[in-house]
């Protein structure tokens, strides 16, 4: 009688824990392919009572494209092994459809194999994750849309985030990019070594010294082209240093057009000068000549005329090629 009571007791206890899970307990007999039992958690979240719950299989609580994998998952379970499903969609009495983590697990009662199915509803941490995708692919399309690079460096220098402007001036494809050391893959040779010093006074948090960079990088073509650079620490929740974020526009343009203005201003000077002394030197020989003549005795009248016109001749030289005026 004592045995008796005490496997009453067991018998109760465990009704008591099971029906109090935190998680829904489903328990299927593998050969029927229907549930055995079921616990409260997993009644309520299913919407069924206990009793219509006896009378459902898993083709009840699934969609039907899940079907296939819940069969093999059977299979599996029927040779003795566990398995865990995430993110598993399940149906309600009503049509409705909550997600969960389903752990299933080879139960043995009465000499037959059955499977007891743990059932977490992740409903909510999968509306968060859709709901951080989409602002993910927001931010990607406003990223994409600009037209500078952005780029984001883990704290060894490799490519973690890229935007289409990006990949446009590399010449590859994002795929191609994430992942890949960006001083390796991306940058000249010669450059290398100065710009992994600079990525270090980065990680060290010396943003100051190089918030704003300008450099050259190197395209899938071969071709280099020059990039003003700013950036910015990223850290995490504790303030560590995890990586930076940086913005880069390309001047290359800019720089060609800077290097042809700079070359034309010294083609400029250059031709002054060479008009100046052109000019300057015959002017200044004949006005020695003519003061000569003048302290000579000649036409004194007609000399000082011929030197009056010499002058406004070098007045005028002397506006073109240091002002680019045409005037005395």
């Amino acid at each position: 009688m004592d045995e008796l009571r005490q496997k009453v007791e067991e018998l109760e206890l465990f009704q008591t824990i099971f029906d109090n899970a935190m998680d829904g307990i489903l328990v299927l007999d593998i050969e029927t392919k229907k549930f055995y039992l079921g616990n409260k958690k997993a009644c309520k979240a299913l919407g069924y009572t206990p009793e219509e719950l006896t009378k459902l299989g898993i083709e009840d609580i699934h969609p039907k494209e899940e079907l296939k994998h819940i069969e093999e998952v059977l299979e599996r379970t029927a040779k003795g092994e566990s398995t865990l499903a995430r993110d598993l969609p399940v149906k309600r009495k009503d049509g409705s459809i909550f997600y969960a983590d389903i752990y299933y697990i080879p139960v043995e009662m009465a000499g037959k194999i059955y499977m007891k199915s743990i059932l977490r509803d992740v409903t909510e941490r999968k509306e968060v994750e859709r709901a951080l995708e989409k602002e993910k692919e927001r931010a990607q399309k406003y990223l994409d849309i600009v037209e500078v690079i952005i780029m984001a460096l883990d704290i060894n220098g490799n490519i973690t985030l890229i935007n289409n402007k990006g990949c446009e001036i590399l010449g590859y494809k994002k795929e191609e990019i994430i992942g890949k050391n960006w001083f390796d893959t991306f940058l000249p040779e010669g450059v290398r070594d100065e710009l992994k010093k600079v990525f270090k006074k980065l990680m060290k948090g010396d943003v100051d010294a190089v918030e704003r960079y300008e450099n050259p990088i190197l395209t899938k073509s071969g071709e280099e082209r020059v990039i003003e650079w700013r950036n910015s620490i990223l850290r995490d929740e504790e303030g560590n240093i995890i990586g930076v974020l940086s913005s880069g526009l390309d001047i290359t343009e800019r720089k060609r057009m800077e290097e042809a203005l700079k070359e034309a201003l010294q083609n400029e000077k250059e031709f002054k000068l060479k008009t100046a002394h052109y000019f300057f030197n015959p002017i200044a020989i004949a006005k020695g000549y003519l003061e000569l003549a003048m302290e000579e005795g000649g036409e004194k009248e007609k000399i000082k005329k011929a030197i009056i016109a010499i002058n406004r001749v070098e007045k005028v030289v002397k506006n073109v090629t240091q002002r680019g005026e045409v005037v005395e």
